[in-house]
């Protein structure tokens, strides 16, 4: 019984293929999780969510990487240098990247038309795994708090029905927070944050886990 259990939640589990991260969170990261991946600039958060869509990819789990801060070309040549990055992964399609301003309005974008955008490519991808960067983007775009709480809801509920596990990256100016905007602490099943501390001649990256249900 006990080895049953053992093996039915390993396989709930869904690792990041970071050395020493899968241990923290005890096998990896739950599946069907709506996770927040909080850091200032240059704390690494893309290259980090990459890694995990290509260790899933690498799995035999699609990827999706959504992005409407900055154009799709400057994210793949920021991570072309690292071990994970894969080309044939990227021409297979195992991972497809997608440009909201280039298909949506950014100055009238609305909850329904966002939330229809992603469940739209999410089914024509097939993907598992999901990277929005970032979720402060979007939020800043909404503007509003009672349609902020209504998106968030819905994008755990569309994606978790859907059967993907999701990063949404929060970008900040103050380590010490962990997004802009309060409610988007608390929707999330996990909490990460990035940060950089000075060490002696070399910056250390630090990855916590501030919570996860």
């Amino acid at each position: 019984m006990k080895r049953d259990l053992e093996v039915l939640y390993a396989s709930l589990q869904q690792k990041t293929g970071i050395s020493g991260f899968d241990e923290v969170l005890n096998g990896g990261i739950p599946k069907y999780s709506l996770i927040l991946l909080s850091g200032t600039s240059g704390s690494g958060k893309t290259i980090l969510s990459f890694q995990w869509l290509f260790n899933g990819a690498k799995q035999g789990e699609n990827g999706l990487y959504i992005s409407i801060t900055e154009p799709l070309f400057m994210a793949v040549r920021n991570i072309e240098s690292m071990k994970f990055y894969d080309r044939k992964i990227i021409e297979q399609e195992k991972i497809k990247l997608f440009d909201i301003k280039e298909d949506l309005d950014y100055e009238k974008i609305e909850p329904h038309s966002i939330l229809s955008y992603i469940e739209q490519k999410v089914k024509e991808t097939n993907a598992k795994r999901i990277v929005i960067d970032s979720i402060t983007a979007i939020l800043y775009a909404l503007n509003d708090q009672s349609k902020i709480a209504h998106f968030l809801f819905e994008l755990k509920k569309i994606l978790a029905t859907l059967g993907c596990t999701t990063i949404l990256i929060s970008k900040v100016t103050d380590a010490t927070k962990y997004s802009s905007y309060s409610i988007l602490e608390l929707i999330p099943d996990g909490v990460f944050s990035l940060t950089n501390t000075v060490g002696e001649n070399q910056i250390v990256k630090k990855l916590q886990v501030i919570k996860m249900r």
